[in-house]
C-alpha cells in the first residue's frame, strides 16, 4: 500500500494533526475504459492497451514494463500538431489521489514518452466529450476542472525491457468519474510536434484517511479540520474530538 503524510491545519486554531492517506489501485481491466485522440493505424495500438494490467499484458510480476509496443497506445504521427488527449472513465466515482505512468517503452524509438501534460478531473457521469481545442478539456460548463496544470517529467526515457515505470504522481485528492490527460508535448527533441504514447496507466483511489497524531487540545476540545474523506458526500470537513487522556475519535 502507498500512504502520504498530510499535515492539516486546523480552522479554529494553530492545531493541527497529522493523516496518512492509504492507496489502492483501482482494477483495471474492468469496469475502465479509455478513448484518445488517435492511435497509430495498422497496429492496433489502441488507447485501452495503456489499461491492460492482465497477464501477457506488458507488465512482468515485479511490475516492469516491456519494449514490445503491442502492449502500448501510441498516438497517429503527426498527431502533437493537433493537441493530443487521453480520456479514461473510471466506471463510478472515486475519491482520486495518485497516478502511476509507465511511459511508451518502444525498443529503439526513444523521445515517444510524455514530457509535459494537463491532468483534467470530471465527476460527471456524462461530461461532453474531449473535442479538437488547443485543451480539449478547458470548460467548466463541459463538466470539466483543471486539477493538476503543466506536470512535467524532466527526464527522457531510454526505453528498457525492465522499465519500473514512474514515480507515483500524487495530487490533492478528488472526487472523480473521468480524467482527462491534455498532452502538450514528448521528449523527441528532434522532432517535437510528431509522436507520443504511454505503456500504461494505473489509477489509485484513496482507500482509507488514518489520524497518526491527534490535535492538540485548544480548550474547546474539538477543532474543524480540513480532510478529505472517501465517502460519497466527501463532506469538506470533520470534527476531531479527544479527552484528557489523549484519546480522540473521528
Amino acid at each position: 500500500m502507498k500512504y502520504k503524510l498530510l499535515c492539516l491545519s486546523a480552522v479554529l486554531s494553530a492545531a493541527s494533526a497529522v493523516f496518512a492517506i492509504e492507496y489502492e489501485p483501482i482494477p483495471s481491466p474492468g469496469k475502465i475504459t479509455a478513448t484518445a485522440s488517435s492511435n497509430y493505424p495498422n497496429d492496433g495500438i489502441a488507447p485501452g492497451h495503456a489499461l491492460n494490467f492482465a497477464s501477457g499484458g506488458g507488465l512482468d510480476a515485479n511490475g516492469w514494463h516491456s519494449t514490445d509496443y503491442r502492449q502500448m497506445w501510441l498516438t497517429a504521427a503527426g498527431a502533437l500538431n493537433n493537441g493530443v488527449w487521453y480520456c479514461v472513465d473510471l466506471g463510478e466515482k472515486v475519491t482520486l489521489g495518485a497516478i502511476k505512468m509507465w511511459q511508451y517503452n518502444q525498443a529503439n524509438a526513444p523521445g515517444r514518452d510524455i514530457r509535459e501534460m494537463d491532468i483534467y478531473i470530471s465527476e460527471e457521469d456524462s461530461p461532453l466529450p474531449p473535442n479538437g481545442r488547443a485543451a480539449p478539456f478547458y470548460s467548466v460548463s463541459d463538466g470539466w476542472s483543471l486539477h493538476v496544470p503543466g506536470h512535467v517529467f524532466p527526464n527522457a526515457l531510454t526505453p528498457s525491457p525492465s522499465y519500473p515505470g514512474e514515480p507515483l504522481l500524487e495530487f490533492p485528492p478528488v472526487r472523480a468519474r473521468w480524467v482527462g490527460l491534455y498532452i502538450k508535448s514528448n521528449h523527441n527533441y528532434a522532432n517535437p510536434a510528431d509522436i507520443v504514447g504511454i505503456a500504461k496507466i494505473q489509477f489509485h483511489a484513496v482507500k482509507d484517511t488514518i489520524l497518526l497524531h491527534p490535535v492538540t487540545d485548544i480548550g474547546s476540545r474539538t477543532a474543524t479540520l480540513n480532510a478529505f474523506m472517501t465517502s460519497d458526500a466527501m463532506p469538506d470537513s470533520v470534527t476531531a474530538f479527544w479527552g484528557d487522556a489523549d484519546g480522540y475519535e473521528l
